[in-house]
Order: structure tokens, then sequence, then C-alpha cells
């Protein structure tokens, strides 16, 4: 009996976990993807300052939670996120409006981070 007791608490403490660590990734994830979102607007309205200051938040926000993301996330796509941003900065530099293109992908991309984290039931399966 005790057994199952400390089994049961067990299995308790690492749903709460689980959940928490989901819900810290989507909530570090969402204002990235905001400021990419609007980036890639002001890049298509061609205010090249305004983007670079939006990739700059983006780009220091997901390097805050990098090491959070790493431990918990498949390594494959962030490394896509960061050779987007490497690629991006260049285009943002030359004034290039592929760079427009490049923030919609890069927020497609972190998106995809924090939606790998949440529970679904084809997970499961």
């Amino acid at each position: 009996m005790k057994r199952s007791r400390w089994g049961g608490g067990l299995l308790a403490v690492l749903l709460i976990v689980c959940l928490a660590v989901t819900w810290v990734v989507e909530r570090s994830q969402k204002p990235v993807c905001r400021d990419l979102t609007r980036a890639c607007e002001a890049a298509l309205r061609e205010d090249w300052e305004q983007a670079g200051a939006l990739v700059g938040r983006a780009e220091e926000r997901w390097q805050q939670y990098w090491k959070l993301s790493a431990a918990v996330t498949d390594h494959a796509p962030m490394e896509a996120v960061d050779g987007l941003f490497a690629q991006l900065r260049v285009c943002l530099r030359q004034r290039d409006m592929t760079a427009a293109a490049l923030c919609a992908e890069l927020a497609r991309q972190v998106e995809a981070v924090a939606e790998a984290q949440k529970p679904n039931w084809w997970s499961l399966l």
C-alpha cells in the first residue's frame, strides 16, 4: 500500500513538472513570435529600423530561454531557428525584402518549438 502511494505521488509530481515546463516554454516563445510577425510587417513597409529593433528584441528573448528550451525540446528545430536568425541579420543589414519572408518562416519555426511541448492525444499513440 505504501508503494502505491509513493508511486501515485511520484506520478503526480511528474505531471505537474511536465505541465509547468510546457507552460514556461509556450509562454517564453509567444513574445518571440509576436515580435517576428511585427518585424515581417515592418519589413514589408520597408521600415528597416523598426524591423531590426523587433528582430533584435526577438533574438534576445530567444537567447534568454535557449538553454531551457534546449533541455526539453528537440535540437533540430532550435538549430534551424538559430540559422534563420543569422540569415535574417544579413538580410536586414542589406535591406533585402527577403527579410520579410525570413521573419515569417522564423516565427513559424519558433511557434513549432513551443507547440512540440504541448500535450496532445496523437503523441500518446
